[in-house]
Formats: structure tokens, C-alpha cells, sequence
């Protein structure tokens, strides 16, 4: 007797789907998943499916997979003409847009090397990972980052090119390591038309212990400590993400869902989560316009899968109590009300392996008709089938409320 297949199982297969498709192995499991190739199928079986989307001037704008591509290749033929080849060193200092991930593609189509820097870390701190990571190209998002750049660059020996995304407040800097993204690309398009097979070249090198990112330590206990991560890591972070029987286990990434990219990407579980995992099972990824628009963007977006910090979901969980303590005095009576089933509901399912008993059903279909399915929306997380939380101890309580609501954090 035949079945449906269920939405894991769906996920499971479309993964292993299109590993076969850009390996031919008979066993993907087996092979080291290199993601430039994998972004090249992309662009190729799904070229005009929205890849990423991000926001200007208040308009969410589309990107599709043969876009990435298109801009991550004319990036790649750019450094190559800046003198970047294979091992070498990429440095990127920039808030989450889409030219960070077309940055971190380029380098990997070029088998060269990419190092993020947080966009907070001073001017001292930018120096000692330059010099240490020996990037030779530093891609710095705006005045403050390029700021900081020109402050250390003839302190850094291997540096010789900053590339800045936006010129605004650059006019009249003037040093000769520095020059735009549109420069860059086109002295990458002139590169190109007299070496059309340079990425081809640097494809057919690959190897599973290829260098892929230096992950810098925060240094808490010393200088910052370079993790060197090679393909076989990434490719193996890239299926716990996107595999049934991975990290999120049947609640595995896929083609349908949605995610917003507002956690540094030098960290690696929102590269793991937003990059990683994104080329493979494809959800779309959207940008936030600021780590200070986070809580409107979630809103508008209502991603399917939600990683934060606890400090996110403790401002997440403040903004209700703030909301509520400005309401009318009817919604503020029945908010008290579903918060005390909450904590009722979320006790009962914790002592039912997380399973609903019946009067924590009963409870939660009131809660949802009253309050939880409005106060989810207004939150962003009215379509979280997966949230997640690390890096860092979380309250109980705060575990506790959220479980109350329906939205358990994993």
C-alpha cells in the first residue's frame, strides 16, 4: 500500500537529488560537496528562481540563481585581475548584503581563500587579522570600514588592494590600494575576455582538503585564532543542515522555505545556516536592512526557519511585555490570560516529551484563537517550523514562553 512521502522526506530526496545531478555519484553521501559547483547548477537548472531578496528604498528586490552566479563570476574574474589565485588570502568587512555572498562565491570559484571580519571589530583588531590571515584583498563595505582599512593597510605587507561596496563620504580619499567594486569588475570583465576559461582552470584543481575560510576566534582568551575549514567541513555542515537525518533531523532545510540573514556572517553558524545550507536545498535567503530593523523586517518576512542569539529572543520576548503594557485595558486582560495557559501549556509539554497533552491542546486552541496567532504575526514568527538557538545560555523562562506560544527553540 503506497503512501505520500512527507515534507522530510520530500527535502531528503531533493538533496540527494541534486548532489547526483553535480557529482554523478552513485553515492553522494560519499562526496565532498563543493558549493561553487553547486551554485553553478543552480544557475543552470534554476536560473530564474529568486535566490536571495533584499531591501532598497523600502522595495524588496529579487535576485535569482543565475544573478548569484553572474555576479559572484564577474567578482572572481575581478580578483583574479587584482592577482588572486588559488590558496590565496580574501578579507571582507561588511554588514549582511548580497555582496558578501557573491564575495565569499568568487573566492571559492577561484579556489583562493575568504576571511570575514566583523563589522565591529576597531581598527587594532582589523590589523592583527589582516597580518595574520595574509589576505591580499580587503573588500570593506562603507566610510567607517574603509576608514579603518587605510588606517592599517601599509602596516599589513601581503594587502595590496581595498576594494570599498559604497563610495558614499569617499570622495576625496585618495591611496592607491584603494579602489571600487565597479572598478574592480571591470578590469574582472577585461580579464575575462582574455582568459574565458580561467574559473574552468581553477574548477578542475578542486580537492575535498581545499582551504575554503579562515573563521576567526573572538579572542576572549588571547589573540583571535584562525579555524581553517576546508571543502570536506563545509560540505559537511552544508548536509547537516539540509539532510533528514542531519542537524534539524525531519525538519531539514528545503526549496520552500524562507530565511533572514542579520547574524554576522563571519560567524559560522549563519554562514552554516544562510550560505551553506542555502546553496544546496535553496530556501530563499532575505537580507534585513540593519541589525536595527531586524524586528520589522521578521515581521514582514515571517521566515520559516529563525536562528538568533538569546539576546534576540530575549528582545523579542521584552517587545511583547512593552506592546501589551501599552494596549487597551481588554487586550492587556486577555494577553495575561493566554501568557498563564502558556506557561501551563508549555509545563505539560515538557513533561510529555515535548508532546501536547490534552489539556494543553485545549488550552493552546483558545490561546491561538484569542492571542497567539495574531501576536505571532506582529512578531515574524507566524511561519517558524524550526527555531534554533546557540552561542550563548538562554533563561528558561524565556525558553518557556515562546514554548507556551507554539513556537518550541531548539
Amino acid at each position: 500500500m503506497s503512501s505520500t512521502p512527507g515534507p522530510s522526506e520530500v527535502a531528503t530526496a531533493t538533496s540527494a537529488a541534486t548532489e547526483t545531478k553535480v557529482f554523478g555519484a552513485a553515492d553522494p553521501a560519499s562526496e565532498t560537496i563543493h558549493l561553487s559547483r553547486v551554485l553553478r547548477h543552480n544557475a543552470t537548472e534554476y536560473g530564474e528562481q529568486t535566490a536571495l531578496r533584499t531591501k532598497s528604498l523600502g522595495i524588496w528586490q529579487d535576485i535569482t540563481w543565475a544573478g548569484y552566479l553572474e555576479a559572484a563570476e564577474r567578482i572572481a574574474f575581478g580578483l583574479a585581475a587584482l592577482g588572486v589565485s588559488a590558496g590565496e588570502r580574501v578579507a571582507i568587512q561588511s554588514e549582511n548584503r548580497p555582496e558578501w555572498l557573491f564575495t565569499d562565491a568568487a573566492t571559492a570559484l577561484l579556489r583562493a581563500v575568504i576571511v570575514g571580519l566583523y563589522p565591529t571589530n576597531p581598527a587594532a583588531e582589523i590589523e592583527f587579522l589582516l597580518q595574520d590571515s595574509g589576505a591580499r584583498v580587503l573588500i570593506a563595505e562603507d566610510q567607517e570600514q574603509i576608514d579603518k582599512a587605510v588606517a592599517v593597510v601599509d602596516t599589513c605587507p601581503a594587502l595590496d588592494w581595498v576594494v570599498y561596496l559604497d563610495s558614499r563620504g569617499l570622495t576625496n580619499y585618495e591611496h592607491p590600494a584603494l579602489i571600487s567594486i565597479d572598478d574592480l569588475v571591470r578590469r574582472g570583465d577585461a580579464l575575462r575576455l582574455e582568459q574565458p576559461d580561467l574559473l574552468k582552470d581553477a574548477d578542475a584543481e578542486r580537492a575535498p582538503d581545499d582551504l575554503v575560510t579562515l573563521i576567526y576566534t573572538s579572542g576572549t582568551t588571547g589573540p583571535p585564532k584562525g579555524a581553517m575549514i576546508t571543502a570536506a567541513n563545509v560540505s559537511f555542515a552544508a548536509r547537516a543542515f539540509t539532510r533528514s537525518d542531519g542537524m534539524f533531523g525531519p525538519a531539514a532545510l528545503n526549496d520552500q522555505d524562507v530565511l533572514l540573514s542579520y547574524l554576522p556572517l563571519s560567524h559560522v553558524a549563519e554562514r552554516a545556516l544562510s550560505v551553506w545550507g542555502q546553496l544546496i536545498s535553496r530556501p530563499v535567503t532575505h537580507f534585513a536592512e540593519s541589525i536595527d530593523t531586524v524586528a520589522a523586517d521578521l515581521a514582514e518576512v515571517q521566515p520559516t526557519v529563525l536562528f538568533a542569539v538569546p539576546r534576540i529572543w530575549e528582545k523579542i520576548q521584552a517587545t511583547v511585555l512593552i506592546k501589551t503594557a501599552n494596549a487597551t485595558p481588554l487586550k492587556r486582560t486577555i494577553h495575561s490570560l493566554a501568557t498563564r495557559w502558556g506557561a501551563t501549556i508549555a509545563a505539560d509539554r515538557l513533561a510529555n516529551d515535548g508532546r501536547h497533552t490534552p489539556r494543553s491542546r485545549v488550552l493552546y486552541g483558545l490561546g491561538w484563537l484569542l492571542d497567539y496567532r495574531s501576536l505571532r504575526r506582529r512578531l515574524g514568527l507566524a511561519k517558524v517550523r524550526h527555531a534554533l538557538c546557540g552561542a550563548a545560555p538562554i533563561a528558561p523562562e524565556v525558553l518557556t514562553f515562546f514554548l507556551g506560544i507554539g513556537v518550541p527553540i531548539h
